[in-house]
């Protein structure tokens, strides 16, 4: 066999054992501890339900969504009634002040759709929410970070960096079958000194943060499961519908929360996000309604998303004459079933890259001049802030723009630079330099209803210009479908 071959297959193996070892490690290091329940008890504590949903189901969030959003009908920041055989929910007012950020998170959901007039729940859960499929895991995230400020959770300490500077030293291993016999260890001792890093920087983004629960969190985790015994004695309350809660408050928010109330948390399923959105639109001059849907990417193909037709380019000109060579080695195999696997998995990553590199040419060569009206912005992806206080900083946003051409629209991806968020460097050491700091990274300059000039990618959808324009006679508006 080639020894190019034989080094890389020796690579994959060792980068998939520190992986496996160090997913071991850390769930044995954070693997919750049995927790006694209380006695039974109909008194209620200050955590959120959010908060109780990861306490009671060792950390994985399952119902936490819907409790939140009962809980803020419960506390009369929404309004949840039947009509008819429907369940709907509108907003009674302003946001509260005080709210968490998983539970902003939630009734900002709900106004994002409803408005100031009410719908029904189904229609929430079939329309996209900021993120999309990361709606949930963005919830989940800020409900830890609260239990955190808490004291009910603690991060785990890690130990990976002796790990990765081990299988660094491992990994540098793979070039000695391509240097010459006492020739290797210089070589060796160069690989070594950097093979740790992009082994870190790997782990690191594979292997989720692990939480573990705290001797405190064990005991309200305990009296909460006296609460759902004590409301498990009572049959009569399982099949409480979501809009029992103008009687039952916070009790049925924390039996959602618990998993004692089903039913609420079957009809309601706040889990649950669309993929398609719909909007009104006036820019033609009359209203018309708009279908906007949010691409989700491929796991195999697009496991981290869209990627930037430069980036795709660069990235797929590199590849390709690493395919190539490894297409050229297998035909030196003479075992048929490896070559043929190897051969044809080259031949797949060749075509491909070769279809990225045509289609990101045209891209940049051809990019998309486009004036409408902003009709929604979004939330597209965010940067992860491990600081209790500080919410996570937006990445990207998502714009659905409309120029009146076509009734389906696909959302425009553009960096917070492009959408008007400054990284505002200041003096340090000063609090409030530092929330100056978070305001401006946050900073939005386009709001819906404005007319925006844009060029983008076509099929990336990565705006690379963004400016104002100027408004139509018109004054088009967009608005949300009641």
């Amino acid at each position: 066999m080639p020894p190019l071959l034989v080094s890389l297959g020796y690579a994959v193996l060792v980068v998939a054992g520190y992986l496996g070892f160090v997913r071991l490690v850390t769930a044995l290091r954070s693997r919750p501890r049995a927790i006694v329940p209380g006695p039974p008890t109909p008194e209620l504590r200050d955590e959120p339900p959010a908060v109780v949903n990861l306490l009671v189901n060792r950390l994985q969030p399952t119902h936490g969504a819907s409790a939140t959003l009962v809980d803020l009908a419960a506390r009369r920041a929404l309004e949840l009634f039947a009509a008819g055989d429907t369940v709907r929910v509108r907003i009674r007012g302003p946001r509260p002040d005080g709210l968490a950020p998983h539970e902003r998170r939630v009734y900002e959901r709900v106004a994002r759709v409803a408005g100031d007039q009410s719908v029904p729940v189904e229609l929430l859960l079939e329309r996209h929410a900021s993120g999309g499929r990361r709606w949930l895991g963005w919830l989940a995230r800020e409900a830890r970070f609260e239990a955190r400020r808490l004291g009910l959770v603690s991060r785990s300490e890690r130990f990976m960096p002796i790990a990765a500077v081990v299988a660094g030293a491992l990994l540098a291993l793979a070039v000695v079958p391509l240097m010459p016999a006492g020739s290797w260890l210089p070589a060796w001792a160069c690989l070594a000194a950097f093979a740790w890093l992009p082994l870190f920087l790997l782990e690191t983004v594979v292997v989720d943060e692990r939480d573990r629960i705290t001797a405190q969190g064990r005991a309200v985790a305990a009296h909460w499961l006296g609460v759902a015994a004590w409301l498990r004695a009572h049959e009569s309350l399982r099949d409480l519908p979501p809009e029992a809660v103008a009687v039952w408050d916070r009790y049925l928010a924390y039996g959602v929360a618990l998993g004692v109330f089903r039913h609420a948390a079957d009809v309601l399923d706040f889990e649950t996000v669309g993929r398609d959105d719909e909007l009104w639109s006036d820019v033609t001059g009359t209203g018309r309604l708009v279908r906007v849907r949010y691409r989700r990417p491929s796991r195999l193909l697009e496991p981290l998303g869209r990627v930037d037709a430069r980036a795709r380019l660069i990235w797929s000109a590199l590849s390709l004459p690493v395919w190539s060579l490894v297409a050229v080695l297998a035909l030196r195999v003479d075992a048929l079933a490896p070559r043929t696997v190897v051969l044809a998995l080259a031949g797949f990553q060749v075509l491909r890259h070769l279809f990225r590199i045509a289609r990101s040419a045209y891209e940049l060569l051809r990019p998309v001049r486009l004036t409408g009206t902003v009709l929604d912005v979004t939330l597209n992806s965010q940067v992860p802030v491990d600081s209790m206080g500080v919410a996570d900083l937006p990445a990207s946003y998502s714009f659905v723009v409309d120029d009146g051409t076509a009734d389906r629209l696909t959302p425009w991806l553009v960096h917070r630079a492009l959408a008007g968020g400054r990284d505002r460097r200041g003096p340090s050491g000063a609090a409030g330099d530092f929330q100056g700091q978070l305001a401006a990274v946050r900073h939005l300059d386009y709001a819906p209803g404005d007319r925006v000039h844009l060029v983008g990618q076509r099929f990336s959808r990565y705006v690379r210009e963004l400016r104002h324009a100027k408004s139509s006679p018109a004054g088009p508006g967009p608005s949300r479908r009641r």
